[in-house]
């Protein structure tokens, strides 16, 4: 929804990621851009709030298919605090200031003792409940919800389908 966009240069080491990118009329625009060293910490640039790349994190259609996400997630919430941030974040673009606030760049984790064969849920859900209890999420932008998950877009999906690896 944020129009995000990443592109892979691996000649040059490099990812060019843009928000709010839109291709019309034979051309491609953005309203944010930034580069990012592949061979870098993913914690350089300004693609996200908290100044992290948009590629570190974000759950691949792969993962989904294979069953197993080999990494932290990267997390976005409603209330991120306005002032505060933490390492390994650079910055952030939190608007809270309630008390129970989160900070950018912080690590979250569900209790890795919570037995998920316990719960009902589709394959993709358990996956990603699996992949938090396992190496957890950093929290890396503001967003519109109590937490989102950031992934890649499915081949197949339009703007009013996610794809069928994630129905």
């Amino acid at each position: 929804s944020d129009g995000a966009m990443i592109t892979i240069d691996e000649t040059a080491g490099k990812t060019y990621e843009f928000w709010q990118a839109k291709f019309s009329k034979g051309k491609w625009t953005a309203s944010w851009g930034a580069v990012n060293d592949l061979g870098g910490s993913g914690w350089q640039g300004a693609a996200t709030g908290a100044g992290a790349s948009r590629l570190g994190g974000a759950v691949r259609v792969a993962d989904i298919e294979n069953g197993n996400i080999p990494h932290a997630l990267q997390l976005v919430i409603d209330n991120a605090c306005k002032t505060v941030f933490r390492a390994p974040a650079t910055k952030t673009d939190g608007v809270s200031t309630r008390t129970d606030c989160i900070p950018e760049g912080s690590r979250i984790q569900l209790d890795p003792t919570i037995d998920l064969s316990q719960y009902s849920m589709p394959a993709g859900v358990r996956t990603i409940a699996r992949a938090l209890q396992l190496y957890g999420g950093y929290v890396v932008d503001k967003g519109g919800s109590p937490l989102g998950v950031v992934f890649e877009r499915a081949p197949d999906a339009t703007s009013n389908y996610t794809g069928s690896v994630y129905n």
